[in-house]
């Protein structure tokens, strides 16, 4: 009988793939009956890219990244995860690679996967690059870059170098620094100021400031009024804040200022008595609390005849005691 071992090699076969085998003796009868062998092809590393990838912003700091498998005959293998590498513009500017591993054990893999890349930047362009199968062989060709942005989220940071100067008895100019642009975490639209005041609009209220310039991130300083303040009165700021879309931010520290003085209104309650027939006497009291609008420190007295003696005379009067608001005596 025959005892040599047989063999072949079969070549041109795919990448990955089961084969069944069917071996038969044959005689001088004919073929004999037939043993089956099954063979699996090896793994080689896939030869096509991911399809229409895409990347969607699901929150300010993550992305999701979505592909379709390629034709089962070009994942040669098993594919056990896929990467994509991404590259931040204006901030987070390192190139980092994400990793994501595939669970399904089905082979050829096909329709949508998708994975998330976490602690990004706020507000940040994003080049989705190098996206790739990975086999057990090796990994495959990348994709085309696709580009995606986070979403925005409040300001990280409050205006910097805070001033405010007045230049008005009911209006003043509030200025400030941006802080630094990786802090701002979106298009700044407005900034804020909350103040109160004393002794008069007591009452909490808030100032806003629209923001025109559209560039991101903001640099430099910005200035922008406030105004129908009372005229003469201290103001506390209590919070001065940068808004985008997304919210607003931390307060610079509070701020305390006094608006600048203007012209009184009327004494009231004004009387005459006569004295002797060369004199008399008058007397008044200062005009209403809110309508001082600054500290008095004396008053002015203007007579003039009108039938004799029509020189026109000034007396001042002075003020005892200067305080604010000065009331009736």
């Amino acid at each position: 009988p025959l005892t040599e071992s047989s063999s072949v090699c079969i070549s041109d076969l795919e990448e990955y793939n089961n084969y069944t085998v069917l071996i038969r003796a044959n005689n001088g009868a004919g073929e004999g009956t037939g043993a089956i062998l099954s063979v699996r092809t090896l793994e080689t590393a896939p030869t096509d890219a991911p399809q229409n990838v895409n990347a969607t912003s699901n929150t300010a700091t993550s992305i999701t990244v979505c592909f379709g498998f390629p034709e089962g005959s070009t994942q040669n293998g098993q594919i056990n995860s896929f990467e994509f590498t991404l590259v931040g513009s204006p901030f987070d500017t390192r190139s980092q690679t994400v990793s994501i591993p595939v669970t399904s054990t089905n082979y050829p893999l096909s329709g949508l996967m998708c994975g998330d890349a976490t602690n990004l930047e706020e507000y940040n362009d994003y080049n989705i690059t190098s996206v790739i199968l990975i086999n057990a062989a090796g990994s495959g060709p990348s994709n085309q870059t696709v580009q995606v942005q986070t979403l925005q989220a409040a300001p990280a940071a409050s205006p910097q170098n805070v001033s405010v100067a007045s230049y008005s008895p009911t209006s003043v100019t509030v200025c400030f620094e941006f802080p630094e642009g990786s802090t701002q975490n979106g298009m700044i639209t407005s900034f804020n100021v909350t103040l109160f005041g004393y002794p008069f609009d007591t009452e909490s209220r808030t100032a806003s400031v629209l923001v025109t310039t559209r560039n991101y991130p903001l640099t430099g300083s910005m200035c922008g009024d406030v105004t129908n303040l009372e005229e003469y009165n201290e103001y506390n700021t209590t919070a001065i804040v940068l808004i985008n879309s997304a919210g607003s931010g931390p307060s610079s520290p509070s701020i305390r200022f006094e608006s600048l003085q203007a012209a009184s209104t009327q004494p009231l309650d004004l009387f005459s008595e006569n004295i002797t027939s060369t004199s008399f006497c008058v007397t008044f009291n200062p005009p209403t609390n809110i309508s001082q609008n600054g500290l008095i420190t004396s008053y002015t007295v203007t007579y003039q005849g009108e039938l004799f003696n029509t020189t026109e005379y000034n007396i001042t009067v002075s003020i005892n005691t200067v305080v604010y608001p000065l009331t009736k005596s």
